[in-house]
Formats: structure tokens, sequence, C-alpha cells
């Protein structure tokens, strides 16, 4: 099937791991996801985060199952929040909108992330206040 980049807008919340967790969940319930035919769907994310993920991955949200900070490296199944330096780079602001962050597609996919299975998470404003988190990734194979 290849490698599939995928991105999700959610609400904003301080904590990035529930963020995670959250978007998850979400994208779970909705079976918006690749799960091959031949294989039984888990009944619910706990069921799923216990089995074994199909050898392809989901191509979603949840390929990721842990956050790390902005200055770690990029690693297998990791969720990481742009670095300040790096959301100017991408956005060409600090405060990116949600608008900025739709424009910016071809920005952000050819900022990275450098690994497969990994992904970035960026906070957006409303112009003033932090109101949602912009979150897209690569995984699959």
């Amino acid at each position: 099937m290849g490698k599939s980049g995928w991105q999700y807008v959610t609400s904003y919340e301080w904590n990035l791991d529930a963020v995670l967790d959250g978007l998850r969940r979400r994208v779970f319930e909705s079976g918006e996801y690749y799960w091959p035919p031949e294989l039984d769907r888990p009944t619910s994310l706990e069921e799923f985060d216990a089995g074994d993920a199909p050898e392809g991955g989901t191509h979603s949200i949840l390929d990721i199952v842990s956050v790390v900070g902005p200055r770690d490296e990029d690693g297998w199944r990791t969720l990481r929040p742009l670095t300040a330096a790096e959301t100017v780079r991408v956005f060409g602001t600090g405060d990116p909108t949600r608008a900025d962050f739709e424009r910016s597609g071809d920005a952000r996919w050819a900022a990275g992330p450098p690994l497969w299975w990994c992904g970035y998470a960026v906070a957006l404003t409303d112009g003033s206040d932090l109101t949602e988190v912009g979150i897209w990734g690569f995984s699959g194979s």
C-alpha cells in the first residue's frame, strides 16, 4: 500500500498526551483508518492497543502512541511538537492559525517528519488565544 500522509485539527488542550489520546479515540471510533479486510477489527481502542496492529499500519494517527519533547529526536510511533523556530520556518509566524495550517500543506510535508511512523504537532491560535492543535505525519508501509 505504501506510506500515507495524514493530518488532523482538534481542540486545543495544554496536555499533548491528552490531545493524542482523544484524537486516537476519535479516529478509532469513526473507523476512518485502514484495516486489512482479512482481519477482524478490534472492538475498542484498548483492544487495538493491546493487540497487534496490522503489519502495514493503519495509515492514521492510530499508528502514533507516544509524545516526545520538542527538542527530542523524531522516533518510531512518536508525536513531537514543533519548536518555536520550526513553527516560524514552516508557517512564517510563531502563532499560526487554522488558516495558516490549511494553507501550509506543502511546507508542512516538505518539513518532515523525516521518518515514517512519526508526526508533528503545532498549537493554533484564533489570532490571540490557543484554540486548536494541528497534527500531521506519515505512517504505513
